[in-house]
């Protein structure tokens, strides 16, 4: 069992990973093949032709990866512990992470660190809020027994509420965010 003061470290020790490993990746192809990483069809669209889609592709779009995100998550948690599925989530958003950053610094200089980073804030930090909140609950569980079936549900409502607060800030906000940074690169 994970000591709970620690958690965030955890969390942040496996996005940090995964942010160098999907870095290096991006290098490693990079200067193997000269080809774009977004030219691999990691994504269906490349991050600075999203802010060319209508809203309502967009909305879709969006939506589509996020509860594909979750199901695998919630899938990956019916399978194995609940810890060993909020750090693969964790490396995993690290990994994509890196790729985007790196593609973004390569692609802009270091303008396009300032885009890259604009990518994923803040409904990111929304996204590992909840896995980290979630891994103490999960956690803390086999210490309090006696929880109210109330309280339980009021936590799970929360935390879908975070998660649609996320969802809901990339579909409305993060079109305009990445159109007023892009513009002034």
């Amino acid at each position: 069992m994970l000591n709970k003061k620690n958690i965030g470290s955890y969390i942040y020790f496996f996005v940090l990973i995964g942010c160098l490993v999907g870095s290096l990746l991006f290098l490693i192809i990079k200067i193997k093949s000269g080809m774009k990483i977004l030219d691999l069809d990691l994504q269906e669209y490349p991050i600075s032709s999203l802010l060319n889609l209508s809203e309502e592709k967009l909305f879709f779009y969006i939506l589509e990866k996020r509860v594909g995100q979750i199901i695998l998550f919630i899938a990956l948690a019916s399978l194995c512990s609940y810890s060993v599925a909020a750090f693969t989530y964790c490396f995993c958003s690290g990994f994509c992470y890196g790729i985007v950053l790196c593609e973004q610094i390569v692609q802009y200089g270091i303008n396009g660190l300032f885009f890259g980073l604009s990518c994923f804030f803040p409904h990111y930090l929304i996204y590992i809020f909840v896995i980290y909140f979630l891994l103490k609950l999960e956690e803390g569980k086999h210490h309090y027994t006696n929880k109210k079936a109330y309280s339980v549900i009021f936590r799970n409502f929360f935390l879908l509420f975070l998660l649609m607060v996320a969802i809901g800030w990339e579909i409305i906000y993060q079109k305009k965010l990445l159109k007023i940074i892009f513009d002034f690169m």
